[in-house]
């Protein structure tokens, strides 16, 4: 299989890593309505590069970082998505799978907005593939950078993947980044991470109770973060905006009022700008009011595009944050 090759230069502000164990590429298609019973015809076809890592490397690269995915890939599908990542210019670090690559399947009703969204179970992963994928992964982010992992896992594989990447990060002094699941992000956290990025549900889910307002949410995170010795939460919650609490503040951002085009991919790209500010050694608050904004540009875009710099441009200024304190 092909690797993609980007050549910009590493800009400042260190290296990140993007890792996924459940890559996808995305098709996204328009139909008139969706009916039981009926053929139905669609349009206006689109493939991405898809999977929770894919999508951050490919935000990182629309912010002008170089970025390297490491995935597995198996068969044509594999194949496709290597391609579509060569065209975006995104590094890419395939692992030969035996199992063929997945597709999901996005259908869009342009007239009622309503979109409909097919997410079919990841291929399963050998142990020898799997390891290969970390071995790999965790030997290509240094001492001190970034090793984004997101995604859910293939459902018939090793539940603690994700636990057994942590321990590695830990053990080499790599940041880990994670974004997945609450099944898969529970055993995990007991190895330590640098950052989590649940959404309401995952946090809801691995609190343990319900989370209805701003200080529960909040509540939840600090616990969390003292817990298991986290640096950052970065709890994204949609239209209601999202917090970010370290060991040295909480912030609170509201989202700006947007209409939605497509919401796949909105929390990859907030993840991934908020990865590139704090790989910056941007301010928390600036780092989350640019990351909220990313997810809303994301919405403005069809299939999976997600973020445009011009759009996350226009509306920063709308992203309103405050200065929770210190717990």
């Amino acid at each position: 299989m092909p690797l993609t090759a980007a050549g910009a230069r590493l800009p400042p502000g260190g290296r990140i890593v993007a890792l996924t164990f459940s890559p996808c590429v995305d098709v996204t298609f328009e139909v008139d309505a969706v009916r039981p019973g009926s053929k139905l015809r669609g349009r206006n076809l689109r493939r991405d590069p898809g999977g929770g890592g894919v999508n951050i490397a490919r935000v990182l690269r629309h912010c002008g970082r170089e970025a390297e995915v490491v995935l597995p890939a198996g068969g044509p599908t594999g194949e496709r998505l290597l391609t579509l990542l060569a065209g975006e210019t995104v590094r890419c670090r395939p692992i030969v799978a035996e199992a063929e690559t997945r597709e999901d399947f996005t259908a869009v009703e342009p007239a009622s907005g309503r979109e409909y969204r097919f997410v079919l179970p990841a291929p399963p992963l050998s142990q020898g593939e799997s390891d290969h994928v970390v071995e790999t992964a965790v030997a290509l982010t240094p001492g001190g950078a970034i090793l984004a992992a997101s995604g859910s896992l293939p459902p018939d594989g090793d539940s603690g993947l994700y636990a057994t990447v942590a321990r590695r990060c830990r053990d080499k002094g790599v940041r880990l980044a994670l974004d997945a699941p609450a099944r898969d992000l529970r055993p995990a956290l007991a190895q330590g991470a640098w950052l989590i990025k649940p959404n309401l549900d995952e946090l809801t889910e691995v609190a343990g109770r319900p989370l209805p307002d701003r200080p529960a949410r909040l509540d939840a995170c600090r616990t969390l973060l003292a817990r298991f010795g986290l640096d950052w939460v970065a709890a994204s919650f949609g239209a209601d905006g999202a917090l970010l609490v370290g060991r040295q503040g909480a912030w609170a951002a509201a989202a700006p009022a947007v209409t939605p085009v497509s919401t796949v991919g909105a929390g990859d790209s907030f993840l991934g700008v908020l990865l590139d500010g704090l790989a910056r050694d941007a301010e928390p608050a600036q780092a989350l009011v640019r990351a909220v904004a990313a997810g809303a540009a994301a919405l403005l875009s069809p299939g999976v595009q997600l973020c445009r710099l011009a759009d996350i441009d226009r509306l920063q200024p709308a992203v309103s944050v405050e200065a929770l304190g210190i717990d």
